[in-house]
């Protein structure tokens, strides 16, 4: 499993969140409080393969998605097996790969999808690492048409960037394959069938459709009101869409990037999130708006798509005279209960704050 990481670049157009017309704006004192950024994409086909035997890396993944040109967007990475499970990357398309935050490449990738589609799909991809070692990797499927009830769902972050992020990964329908090899520079890092290494794993590869990646990124920026803008650490900023009781603010156009919509009450405080890639969308919602006074909680969901609930908590908040903190308990499902992070947003005058998110584990 993995996340699209890099700067959250996005586009306005999509407005789901309603907010009452009428009454007054928002406070011009009150700058709008955005507690956390995202980023969120969503791929058509996901591969993966555990590589027991290789000296660094403990996986092989790859996903891919159709684009308009016709040309499918290919993306490839290897997660190492010690530490915070560095990973390296790989993508077919120059832009998607800067845009990518650390240890990116750019490559030439030979690629093939095996099978009808709608059913589960065999793999065949070929490319040059960033050592300029060849790699060779095939996940064989022997014409399955369905898929298996268990192995796709939410899947455990288990540790995988957990300095750097919350991660929500989430595959729709998955099958496990029926054979797979793996070649770099040469040397062979297949998941053979030796029943020792067997007994480690679940499954040696498999093949999921559907996936969504979000991710929460940790760090620290400034955040700039101007009335009718919100400019923020990792994008050009959020333009003023809807106004009355409350607000709506939509992200600028970018090359490649994902709408963000964020709704607000006339006080400046959040009511809805949402961000979308291709049609499908990654939802953060409140039973309530997020309150801003010492001490106050609110229930939170997050949702991809469809399928709600994911993931839920209670953030709480403390309030000091010029700083508003919000710990993120997440209550389901039980292993996100290890992966609280907490917002503080510090004002540094009455149009513009700190925001800061750092994960609690």
């Amino acid at each position: 499993m993995s996340h699209m990481p890099g700067p959250l670049v996005c586009v306005v157009g999509v407005a789901c969140i309603a907010v009452a017309c009428g009454g007054m704006p928002p406070r011009a004192s009150s700058p709008p409080l955005i507690p956390f950024q995202t980023t969120f994409h969503h791929w058509d086909h996901h591969w993966f393969q555990w590589t027991p035997t290789h000296p660094i890396y403990e996986s092989i993944e790859a996903a891919s998605r159709n684009t308009p040109s016709g040309r499918d967007l290919v993306w490839i990475w290897l997660t190492e097996r010690a530490g915070n499970k560095k990973q390296v990357h790989y993508l077919n398309d120059r832009q998607a790969a800067a845009r990518f935050s650390r240890d990116a490449y750019y490559r030439d990738v030979s690629y093939r999808t095996i099978g009808a589609c709608g059913n589960p799909l065999g793999l065949e991809i070929r490319f040059k690492d960033k050592d300029d070692a060849d790699v060779e990797w095939t996940i064989g499927m022997n014409g399955a048409a369905a898929f298996e009830p268990g192995g796709s769902g939410l899947t455990d972050q288990s540790g995988h960037g957990a300095a750097d992020f919350f991660l929500i990964f989430f595959r729709e329908k998955s099958r496990r394959a029926s054979d797979n090899h793996l070649t770099i520079g040469g040397a062979d890092f297949s998941f053979s069938g030796d029943p020792t290494l067997a007994s480690k794993y679940r499954f040696q590869a498999a093949y999921s459709l559907n996936v969504f990646v979000a991710s929460i990124p940790y760090g620290q920026g400034h955040v700039v009101f101007t009335g009718d803008r919100i400019l923020l650490p990792f994008t050009a900023g959020l333009e003023l869409s809807r106004q009355g009781d409350g607000s709506v603010y939509g992200s600028h156009a970018g090359d490649g990037g994902q709408p963000v919509i964020v709704a607000f009450d006339r006080d400046g405080q959040v009511i809805g999130y949402e961000q979308t890639d291709r049609g499908h969308t990654f939802r953060v919602t409140f039973d309530e708006r997020l309150p801003t006074r010492d001490g106050g909680r609110v229930s939170y969901r997050m949702a991809l798509d469809g399928f709600e609930r994911l993931i839920e908590g209670i953030a709480t908040v403390t309030r000091t005279r010029d700083s508003v903190s919000v710990e993120w308990n997440h209550t389901r499902p039980s292993w996100a209960l290890g992966y609280r992070f907490i917002s503080s947003l510090r004002a540094i005058g009455p149009s513009g704050y700190d925001l800061t998110v750092t994960g609690g584990r």
